[in-house]
């Protein structure tokens, strides 16, 4: 379940803007529909697991808006990850960095932090992976917090070895399926609409791929059929 709803009508009711004390620069046309339009790819999205590898080995965030009391949880497939990235390793377009653990550190979910299991983090040595979160502009470890709490108790100089920071066009496809990328995709998107509206970006800026909307776009037309799931050779 999810509330992510109520994060988009307080865009209509512009309660988000009061909340935080912000004076709207730039209104947005069409904000109603557009938000009308995310209810119902929402509420029509595949919550199914199709896309899992091996199913359990999952990590998830859940994100919280205090001023509508709205939230969502969204869930990274590591087994996919793990063999995404194996694909690009073997087309030389991904090697791991090697960082000290101190600065990764910050980065732990320190609330899923389980003490047992610190012992056995500490004797592997496989990369963690990290990923830029855009919608709350933060970065997260979705596979390694153990091994970095391990090692930075032991020694927050040592080193480690990381797999990113994967942007959002490329961790969105370590997601396990089409609700998940939609909540992704959709508070992403209303996040650069509220840059966008307390005049933080410009116009040009929000329909740039790069920076802005989710491959320039406010509508979600790219998303069908652009995922499929994973064929594993055994």
């Amino acid at each position: 379940m999810h509330t992510l709803g109520n994060l988009l009508d307080s865009f209509v009711d512009e309660s988000v803007f009061k909340f935080n004390g912000i004076q709207i620069v730039n209104q947005y046309p069409n904000l109603v529909d557009i938000v009308a339009n995310y209810k119902n790819e929402l509420a029509s999205a595949d919550h199914s697991q199709p896309y899992l590898l091996n199913s359990q080995h999952t990590f998830e965030k859940t994100m919280y808006f205090p001023h509508c009391n709205g939230e969502y949880t969204v869930t990274w497939d590591i087994n996919r990850a793990s063999h995404l990235i194996n694909q690009m390793i073997q087309n030389r377009r991904l090697i791991a960095n090697e960082v000290s653990v101190e600065e990764v550190y910050p980065y732990i979910q320190k609330n899923e932090i389980t003490e047992s299991y610190l012992p056995n983090a500490l004797k592997s040595n496989e990369p963690i992976i990290l990923v830029w979160y855009s919608p709350t502009s933060q970065k997260l470890i979705i596979d390694g917090n153990h091994r970095v709490a391990a090692r930075y108790r032991q020694d927050a100089k040592t080193k480690i070895q990381v797999y990113g920071p994967f942007s959002h066009y490329a961790h969105i496809d370590f997601m396990p399926n089409d609700l998940n990328r939609k909540l992704f995709v959709i508070h992403h998107n209303m996040q650069m609409i509220f840059n966008y509206m307390k005049g933080d970006m410009t116009k040009r800026e929000l329909f740039s791929g790069e920076i802005g909307l989710f491959n320039g776009t406010e509508d979600l037309n790219w998303m069908k059929g652009y995922f499929s799931p994973l064929v594993m050779n055994h």
